[in-house]
């Protein structure tokens, strides 16, 4: 009988110790049902919010203030590899200026980002929303500050289709790859961007559904942002079309044709670039 008792004691121990561990696995927690989460967002003192403790609730809202501290910053890899994160609402976060590099990387259940009031955001960092292969749309129409994507921001987001950069006017550079492999994004238009200086390369590449309408700006297109005829597997990584401003102030028909190789037979189709040359 003894023994029995000591069994028991033993099995709801080791019940007790898995239910305390799954705890401290934050958004991976598989218990998780984004209802009665306890979770505690982190932050370095200077309104940069750093990462979380405890779990995650599947539909994350960041405030505007934690604390005294207003809400200026995500920082790096704050919460990167979050799989169960479903949407993220910034709308509060008024004074938020930045994004920063991996913070929601890998998120893979993540459909839908709120930047309705995120009207002082300048930067959108490096990597910050890739592989979230759930995302279907991103509205940052309201982040009318927006100066810089940086580098794969979006790549990968395979599930995308619209992304709206409609009042995004002082918008300057566009980093490495940062749509690229978005391979149901079907209309990018930046024809309100006129700030636009640097579209590095890859931006566009694999965006095969992809009409992406330019702004009449004197911009650096450099090399292979629109995809290429052939990529390192073989296929072909083109975007469906390019739409021009009219008139070609900037001679943007002859820089969309040679950023996509070095040879007139890897130029990007005339027949893909609108309005049709004369």
């Amino acid at each position: 009988m003894k023994k029995k008792i000591n069994r028991f004691r033993a099995i709801s121990f080791l019940a007790l110790l898995s239910i305390l561990l799954i705890g401290f696995m934050g958004c991976k927690n598989p218990m998780n049902n984004g209802t009665n989460a306890s979770y505690k967002l982190t932050t370095n003192g200077k309104g940069w919010i750093t990462g979380y403790t405890g779990n995650l609730p599947d539909n994350l809202v960041i405030p505007n203030k934690i604390g005294d501290e207003l809400i200026r910053r995500i920082e790096n890899e704050a919460f990167k590899d979050c799989d169960s994160l479903k949407s993220v609402d910034f709308s509060n976060c008024t004074k938020l200026k930045e994004i920063s590099s991996y913070a929601f990387e890998n998120c893979t259940s993540l459909t839908s980002i709120d930047f309705s009031n995120c009207t002082e955001v300048k930067v959108i960092g490096m990597d910050t929303f890739k592989n979230c292969t759930a995302l279907t749309s991103i509205d940052l129409s309201k982040c009318t500050k927006l100066e810089e994507i940086y580098s794969w921001a979006f790549s990968n987001c395979t599930a995308l289709t619209s992304v709206d950069l409609s009042k995004c006017t002082k918008l300057k550079k566009f980093g490495n790859g940062v749509f690229s492999n978005c391979s149901k994004l079907t209309n990018i238009d930046l024809s309100n961007c006129t700030k636009l200086t640097k579209i590095y390369s890859g931006v566009f590449a694999g965006c095969t559904k992809a009409i992406v309408t330019l702004p009449n700006a004197d911009i650096d297109i450099n090399g292979a942002v629109f995809g290429k005829k052939r990529d390192y597997y073989g296929d072909c990584t083109w975007v469906k079309e390019v739409h021009l401003p009219t008139p070609d102030t900037y001679n943007l028909r002859e820089k969309v044709r040679k950023s996509c190789g070095d040879k007139e037979d890897e130029y990007f189709p005339k027949d893909r670039i609108f309005p049709k040359e004369e």
